[in-house]
Formats: C-alpha cells, sequence, structure tokens
C-alpha cells in the first residue's frame, strides 16, 4: 500500500484494459502480455516499498505478476529502469554490462513466483544485445536452466534481423555495438533502425544530426 491507496485500486485500470482486449479476441488467435519494469531506480518508484524508499523491495511488483497471471495474461516481458530517466539500467551500455545480472536476476525471481503459483503464462528475458556473443550464452544459460522461457533481443534485432537464422547456420552475425544511435533516433521521434549496419537508418541518423 503506498500513500494509503492499494494495489488493487491501483491497478483497475489495468484490469479493464485487459477484460476489454479480451471480450474482441478469443484465445487462439492473440497473445495477451506485458512488459513490466520490476524496479525503475527512481525514489518510490516500481520495485520500492513506498513513495520515500530508494531501496529495491519488489514484494508489491511480484504480487503485480500474480495478478497479470489472474488475468489470464499468456507472457510477460521482464525489464528494469525506466527509458530516458534510468536508461541505463533499461538498455544497460558497455560500461554497465554488469547492470545486465539485475535482468537476469529479476527475469528468475518472476519465473520462481509463477513456478510456485503453477503458472502456464510464459516469461521473456531482456537485456542481451549488449552482452554480443557472450549474450548467447547467457541465454542458453538461462533458458537451460529454466530460469525464462524465452530470450528478448531488442537492439540486436535491429542490427541483425537474421540472428537467429545466422546462429543455425554458423554465419557472421552484425553485433549490436551498444552506440545507442537506434535510441536517439527514437528520442527524436525519427523512424528508428540501426544506424550502424542499415544505411537507410544512417542516413537518417544524419539528417537528424543536421536539424538539432
Amino acid at each position: 500500500m503506498i500513500n494509503g491507496v492499494d494495489l488493487s485500486n491501483r491497478t483497475r485500470f489495468l484490469k479493464k484494459c485487459v477484460k476489454a482486449i479480451q471480450s474482441e479476441c478469443s484465445a487462439n488467435d492473440f497473445v495477451l502480455g506485458s512488459r513490466i519494469s520490476l524496479y525503475e531506480g527512481i525514489r518510490g518508484g516500481c520495485g520500492t516499498a513506498g513513495p520515500d524508499e530508494l531501496v529495491e523491495d519488489l514484494t508489491e511488483m511480484l504480487d503485480m505478476i500474480r495478478l497479470l497471471h489472474q488475468l489470464g495474461m499468456q507472457v510477460v516481458n521482464v525489464s528494469a529502469g525506466i527509458p530516458g530517466v534510468t536508461s541505463e539500467l533499461t538498455r544497460p551500455v558497455k560500461g554497465s554490462r554488469h547492470l545486465t545480472l539485475d535482468h537476469l536476476r529479476y527475469t528468475k525471481t518472476v519465473k520462481d513466483v509463477l513456478n510456485s503459483i503453477q503458472s502456464e503464462m510464459r516469461v521473456i528475458g531482456s537485456a542481451y544485445s549488449v552482452l554480443q556473443s557472450e549474450g548467447v550464452e547467457r541465454a542458453d544459460e538461462m533458458l537451460r536452466k529454466g530460469y525464462t522461457d524465452f530470450i528478448g533481443w531488442g537492439r540486436q534485432s535491429f542490427a541483425d534481423p537474421l540472428l537467429p537464422e545466422k546462429l543455425l547456420n554458423n554465419r557472421a552475425i552484425n553485433w549490436c555495438t551498444a552506440c545507442s544511435m537506434c535510441s536517439k533516433l527514437m528520442l527524436a521521434q525519427y523512424h528508428d533502425g540501426c544506424a550502424m549496419y542499415n544505411l537507410y537508418y544512417k542516413n537518417l541518423y544524419q539528417q537528424m544530426r543536421k536539424h538539432q
């Protein structure tokens, strides 16, 4: 409970939205899920015990995971941070690669909660792109140990959309360099993509710089 307002009241909008979506879709033609930041890294944010707290406390966020299960969601993408505020927590860069360990821990924590209630909701992990080839090894370990169900690549999918096929066939991969040019395109409200390997987005990035 934060400032006297309990979780049930603060999730009314979410519950109404999910119910409305479910009324328009059948279970066979639509996968319903949510991306959730388990800890935002700001005082009073998600993953803390109250408005004056900064220290991580996942109690309420794990209640949110249980709620998503109760609402009948089929998948949850586990993340952290707030893009634009605690961006390196959301999208670790080369100098903050260690923050990927938080994502691994959060993903396993969510998976453990879902296992404890025998939920069939599937978990997608995040923050593998900055690790490049090591990210594939981490992903394999997380899957093998049952800490997650799926692996989510964001920036790496921009850098090389053919990553899965290339891994299967042992072909050379364009690894994400974590240069953040795609993020800068997004923040400037341009079409978003890899300005390192894709000529279209490289030209778009140069165009954006000229207008700044």
